[in-house]
């Protein structure tokens, strides 16, 4: 392929992006995350149950943590004041109330902050846009901050994967904004909070609320609708590529011939050693965090033009410079230490005889502790920890998720003219990640441009890193497992519970177990599994569950099997 450069694309601007093109044709991305023991925790509040509720220590201030969980991406989810007003749809309290959030997993606050004046959940952020106004939006924390209950004792870990559970989430509030339409008097008490006036005065702005709330809700209800999938994820799991697939190839684009159902959830990964990396994602496809970091925003409802005069392609509501300022503070984040005082004491006998287990049934893909293997430098001189990647013939693991994203086509639509054959002709079809890495890859050098950045700069936001192509993306990546025991469940896909499940013959595995519990098991090292309130049972039956697989260290007895794990409880 080649970028088209007929008269009508001459811009100094568009230059820029026909230049860029050429150095992206073997380019492949998608998006998703921005990548000694010791007394290791620290008092924070007392939950309503009186559980003493922690924070690890993992090298960040309390400050910068309140950043990590507030800094906004561009993310519009709902207008602002609509959400502090919506009631939950069944009855009058508020759907932000902390135990409706925790209904899905999401993380309530502790305590009100200058960057958090309402007191919103975990990853929830107040978006400004100049435009269209204030908007409720969600950050990376919102998926990636963990936390465990053991005894009547709480601890977040910041950079761990959530057990939220994002479809139930916006379904329900898709229910309370049609509740409040349906309710004169849940929209009277919803409408005097937003216009803070009384009703008898603003009948005009209440007609005029009334439908921008209805349009708004059609709206929302059709993004559900286009991304429903097969069988509920559950917790803890989400197809955020193939929803942001569908966003932006199909619904931005204007094609819905592009959109396809999400039916590959994976677990929320780990953020730590992320920016360190040289692949990220379930897949190993993308290597550049800036536009791994803008795809993770245009996923969580970032906006981006691809339609209209072409001159406005390409814009977007990200704020790649916070983006950039998010990247940096997770290449502080400290990987999260087992809390002996929490989780009880690890048994350091046994973990040493697990360290030599490790070597022989782990190590020839998983790297264990510092110093981690590295990458040559490149032309920038930056070196990453290596990450292997397994193909799917190996590994044995669900393909779908790897599958689906390799072999998935989209048409290029108005895009058309960036894609060129060999022969001239305009490529009516390209395959999808190459298509939205592109997209995704603009939308940062687009506003890279806008903030007039130097080259060294730009280079800098790029975290220093050359264009290559992943190879073959029909393969799973198998990075470091730094803080392994505090990112259950396991495989891709989550579908195997704990370490114990996991170093057993994938036909020993339980087909079916309960999601849902923040209750911690130091044994096993996982959630538990039993049925409890709120939670789902998951089958490792249904499309995209599959647990087999990974039969790597399943020929261990049972002593063998508890000295590697008591190992991994280390790393």
């Amino acid at each position: 392929m080649r970028c088209l450069t007929s008269p009508k694309f001459r811009s100094n601007f568009l230059q820029r992006f026909c230049f860029l093109f050429t150095l992206l044709l073997t380019f492949w991305a998608t998006f998703f995350p921005m990548s000694t023991l010791a007394a290791n925790t620290s008092s924070v509040a007392e939950d309503d149950n009186a559980s003493k509720l922690v924070y690890l220590k993992q090298g960040w201030s309390e400050d910068e943590r309140e950043k990590y969980y507030r800094t906004y991406e561009g993310s519009q989810l709902i207008p602002y004041d609509w959400f502090l007003a919506l009631e939950q749809a069944s009855n009058q309290e508020q759907f932000r109330a902390d135990k409706n959030i925790e209904r899905f997993r999401y993380l309530p606050s502790i305590t009100k902050s200058q960057l958090n004046p309402d007191n919103l959940p975990v990853g929830f952020t107040k978006e400004q846009d100049p435009r269209t106004g204030t908007w409720l939006g969600l950050n990376c924390a919102a998926c990636h901050t963990g936390q465990i209950n053991y005894q009547g004792r709480s601890a977040r870990i910041d950079g761990a994967p959530a057990l939220a559970d994002f479809p139930a989430f916006s379904t329900a509030m898709a229910e309370s904004l049609r509740a409040t339409l349906k309710n004169n008097a849940k929209f009277d008490r919803f409408a005097k909070h937003v216009l803070n006036e009384s009703a008898n005065k603003q009948q005009i702005q209440i007609q005029s609320l009334h439908r921008d709330v209805q349009r708004f809700t059609e709206d929302f209800e059709s993004y559900l609708e286009r991304n429903k999938a097969p069988h509920p994820y559950g917790y803890g799991r989400l197809d955020a590529l193939g929803i942001s697939l569908n966003e932006v190839t199909g619904t931005a684009m204007q094609i819905p011939s592009n959109i396809s159902p999400p039916e590959a959830p994976v677990s929320y990964p780990a953020l730590w050693l992320t920016p360190e990396l040289e692949w990220v994602q379930w897949n190993g496809s993308v290597t550049n965090p800036l536009t791994r970091n803008v795809g993770q925003a245009l996923s969580v409802f970032g906006k981006a033009t691809l339609s209209g005069p072409i001159f406005d392609h390409f814009k977007s509501t990200v704020y790649v410079r916070n983006l950039y300022e998010l990247e940096k503070q997770i290449g502080q984040l400290e990987v999260p230490v087992w809390p002996e005082e929490i989780l009880g004491t690890i048994d350091r006998t046994q973990a040493v005889r697990g360290e030599a287990l490790f070597q022989v049934n782990c190590a020839s893909c998983h790297a264990n502790k510092p110093p981690y293997p590295m990458t040559s430098p490149n032309r920038f001189g930056k070196s990453l920890i290596k990450v292997e990647r397994t193909k799917l013939a190996d590994v044995g693991t669900d393909p779908i998720a790897a599958e689906r994203f390799a072999k998935r086509v989209s048409k290029t639509g108005n895009l058309a003219p960036y894609f060129t054959g060999p022969d001239g002709r305009q490529l009516s079809e390209v395959p999808t990640p190459t298509l939205f890495g592109f997209i995704a890859t603009l939308v940062s050098e687009r506003q890279l441009d806008e903030l007039r950045l130097l080259n060294e700069e730009k280079i800098m936001y790029r975290g220093y890193r050359e264009r290559v192509s992943p190879g073959d993306l029909l393969a799973y990546k198998a990075g470091p497992l730094a803080g392994v025991w505090a990112t259950a469940p396991y495989l891709h896909n989550g579908s195997v519970p704990n370490l114990n499940q996991l170093l057993l013959p994938s036909e020993k595995r339980d087909k079916t177990f309960h999601v849902g519990s923040q209750e911690f098991d130091p044994v096993n090292v996982g959630f538990k599994t039993e049925a409890s309130a709120g939670s789902m049972e998951f089958q490792t039956t249904l499309p995209g569950n599959s647990n087999a697989g990974h039969e790597y260290g399943t020929t261990l007895n049972d002593d063998d099997r508890h000295a590697l794990i008591e190992y991994l409880k280390t790393l």
